[in-house]
């Protein structure tokens, strides 16, 4: 079996199979996944502080009638979950992307 990971649209469009911008290098497997991991790892971190954000802000509004369904509450939580997967995967807060340049230097020292 191999090891090879054909790119997703979505992955190109969120560059993760593009040049390094200040060496120009091609990221080899191992990089691609790790920028992946890292801008899930956005993804998640997102969707928790959007979510804690918006259930402060939701209990401040609580006794308004047809708010609090499960219906409704289900359908925030999809929304806010995409909202989250959004953002870390284009990197606006910028979390993943230090943490890829992070690691990535650890990964590199590991191999020499």
């Amino acid at each position: 079996m191999s090891d090879f990971m054909a790119p997703n649209a979505a992955d190109l469009m969120n560059g993760i199979h593009s040049p390094d911008p200040v060496s120009g290098e091609k990221p080899g497997l191992e990089e691609m996944r790790l920028k992946k991991a890292c801008r899930d790892f956005e993804s998640v971190l997102t969707s928790i502080v959007l979510k804690e954000g918006l259930k402060s802000a939701s209990e401040m509004g609580k006794g308004e009638a047809g708010d609090n369904d499960a219906g409704s509450e289900t359908y925030k939580e999809i929304a806010n979950e995409q909202m989250a997967y959004f953002v870390g995967q284009q990197g606006v807060l910028g979390i993943g992307e230090m943490l890829f340049n992070s690691l990535k230097t650890r990964m590199r020292e590991f191999k020499s």
